[in-house]
Order: structure tokens, then sequence, then C-alpha cells
């Protein structure tokens, strides 16, 4: 026996099965938009950071390059440093040396003692070492004149120079003129070399007799300080150079001695010869 449905349950049937339009709805889950870079922009983004690099490196490189030009331009300037010194310091002694009196001397640059040689009539000739600021006194006190000396021709109280030569005339000696080439009665500093080689090359032989020369090959050191600014000191140099060398083959030869610079040397070479 079939049974009937009614009319109303078919309706609330119908009600609850009508669809409402919600299934529709469904929770979608969307993907994040990307970031696209196309080819063209990658590449030149490479090429950026490339040039980027390069530029850096360039940079690192280029002073790194300063840094050691700049080291090796230190150390050149100091190894230079020596040899620049020592040039100034050849350079200011040269002009010293230049700007130095003919009359300068050992002694007085040292400033220990004062050499003097005392010739004529007395009775220890020769050289005397004094204290600086001696005066012709004390020279004769230790060179003894002889009783009939004219030392009243001398000025006693006049101060010495080193290397300077006094010459103590005889009874009845004419004193040779100052400037004629005969050694200073009065004891003046560089006066009448010639003559002063010439007197004691009477005792040694070291002078020409009447030329006013010492002879350089055969002076001994009285001859030798009686030249300008040679002092005992000077004279023994001269002296020890000659015999290294044998005998001088020339006046200029000199200038090798130690103590005789442009100066000096000028001072003496027209009262030598070989």
């Amino acid at each position: 026996m079939k049974r009937s449905t009614s009319p109303r349950v078919k309706d609330r049937l119908a009600d609850l099965l009508r669809p409402t339009g919600e299934e529709e709805l469904m929770a979608v889950s969307y993907p994040t938009p990307r970031w696209r870079v196309s080819i063209p922009q990658a590449i030149g983004g490479l090429c950026a950071l490339l040039l980027l690099v390069l530029a850096l490196l360039g940079a690192l490189l280029w002073r790194g390059g300063q840094d050691t030009q700049s080291s090796e331009l230190a150390s050149s300037a100091l190894s230079e440093l020596p040899a620049v010194l020592a040039s100034e310091s050849l350079g200011a002694s040269a002009r010293s040396s230049a700007q130095a009196t003919p009359g300068s001397s050992d002694a007085q640059e040292e400033g220990s003692e004062l050499v003097v040689s005392v010739v004529g009539a007395v009775e220890h000739p020769g050289i005397v070492t004094l204290a600086p600021g001696a005066r012709v006194d004390d020279a004769l006190r230790h060179a003894a004149p002889y009783p009939d000396a004219q030392v009243h021709a001398l000025n006693l109280a006049q101060k010495l120079s080193d290397g300077e030569q006094l010459y103590v005339p005889a009874a009845g000696e004419e004193l040779p003129p100052a400037g004629a080439g005969g050694p200073s009665a009065a004891g003046a500093p560089g006066a009448g070399a010639g003559g002063a080689g010439s007197a004691s090359g009477s005792a040694s032989g070291g002078a020409a007799a009447g030329s006013g020369m010492v002879a350089l090959n055969s002076a001994s050191a009285a001859d030798l300080v009686a030249l300008p600014g040679v002092g005992q000191k000077t004279a023994e140099a001269i002296i020890a150079h000659r015999d290294s060398l044998g005998g001088f083959q020339s006046v200029e030869q000199l200038m090798d001695v130690k103590g005789i610079g442009p100066a000096k040397f000028a001072a003496i070479k027209d009262h030598v010869r070989l």
C-alpha cells in the first residue's frame, strides 16, 4: 500500500532544499603579487654593480700607489739627508776658510797655544810656544836676547799672533824697511814673510839666500812657520806630507796638507818655491 505525501510536506521539503545563494561564496586564497624584473632590467643592474666594484678596486689601487710613492719619497729623502748635511757642512767650512784672514793660525783656531818664531840676536833662536794673549816681551824672555841686541827697537808690549816671527836686530845692524820683505822689528803679524824665510834659511838652509822664498823641499819647521798664517802644527803637517810624497812636485800640492785651505794657500804661495 502506497503512502501518499501531503502537499504540505512537499512544500516544506522544497523550502528546505531551495538554494540560498550562499553556497557560491567560497574562501579564495589569492597569491601575493610578485616584483617581476625583466631581463633588460637585470642586465642593467648587473652592469651597474660591476662598475661600482671596479670603481672601488681602482680607488683602492690608486690609494695604495700613492702610499707606496710617498714611502719611496720619504725613504729617498732620508737616504739623501746625510749627503745633504755633509755638503752643507763642507760648504760652511769652505766659506769660513775663504773668509779667514791670512794671519789666522792653528793655535788661535784651537784656542790652546800660541806659537811664534824668534830669530836674530838671541841665544835661543827658533820656535817659542806661549799662552794666548802673550806679548813680545814674553817671547824674548824665552829666547834670551844678547846683551848688545837692539831690544829697544821692538815694541815689547805688542800682542803676538800665532805663526808670527820676531826679528831681534844685533848691535849696529840696520833694520830692513817694513815693506822691503824683511821681518818686522816690531813683530807685526804677517810682515816680511819673505825676509823672515831668508833669515831662517841662513841658519837651516831652508830658504834661498836673498830670494825671500822658502824652499818647500828643504825647509825646516822654523822656516815654514815664518810663512803667513803657518803655525807649528801646520809646519809639521807640511813636512810630513813632503816626506810621504818624497818631495813636492808643485807648489799647489800644499793644498793637500791638512790645515791649508784656499785662503791660506793664497797668502803663502808667493813666498814659497820647490
